[in-house]
């Protein structure tokens, strides 16, 4: 556990310790990293290579507010919280979905690099956090299939699937998410690695 001194900061923050910034109620997934500290007062912070540059000063008084150091476990389910969840196959919240899916395919809570959780029947249109619905799959993957709902496709009378689907039923939702799986010569398939099941689309 990390220790704080009497201003509240932590023992431990030096130049190369990664932070993270609050994002309106939550904190946010980019990740910075320090890059000076003036004891005291204020912190420098840019962003790790790879990403739209971003560099930041932090006031001391803000830790924790507004900034904090980033711990790779935080926001994910642990000890018996844990034990509530990955067993399950109809989650809540998407985030227990995640964390749990992620132990399934490579025993971590954390993204595969590149990879996504795909709704087949779209969350935005109240598809459920479950193995049935959720599939690891490439991001581009990922990124296709939201532009593919985007757009009108044969038999959605001249306007977006998403907008066709509008008052659709649950199956009529996953005929179609199956359908932009198989306009990318995509296939939809089960898997269990001895963790537990989740499906993949390759």
């Amino acid at each position: 556990m990390t220790k704080l001194s009497n201003n509240n900061i932590p023992d431990d923050l030096c130049v190369g310790r990664q932070i993270q910034l609050k994002s309106g109620k939550s904190w946010s997934r980019n990740i910075l990293q320090v890059t000076e500290i003036q004891p005291g007062e204020f912190i420098k912070a840019e962003n790790l290579p790879g990403g739209l540059t971003i560099k930041v000063q932090m006031p001391f008084t803000q830790y924790g507010i507004s900034w904090r150091l980033y711990n790779p476990l935080a926001g994910y389910k642990v000890g018996d919280a844990w034990e509530a969840i990955k067993n399950l196959n109809d989650w809540s919240e998407f985030s227990d979905a995640r964390q749990t899916l992620n132990y399934r395919y490579h025993n971590s809570f954390k993204n595969p690099l590149n990879k996504e959780w795909h709704h087949i029947h779209e969350r935005c249109a109240g598809g459920a956090n479950s193995v049935e619905n959720l599939a690891v799959t490439d991001t581009i993957n990922n990124q296709n299939f939201n532009q593919w709902f985007a757009k009108p496709q044969i038999g959605t009378s001249g306007v977006s699937v998403r907008l066709f689907l509008k008052k659709a039923s649950a199956k009529e939702h996953r005929e179609w998410g199956c359908k932009a799986i198989q306009a990318y010569e995509l296939k939809l398939i089960k898997r269990d690695l001895g963790r537990g099941l989740f499906q993949e689309i390759v």
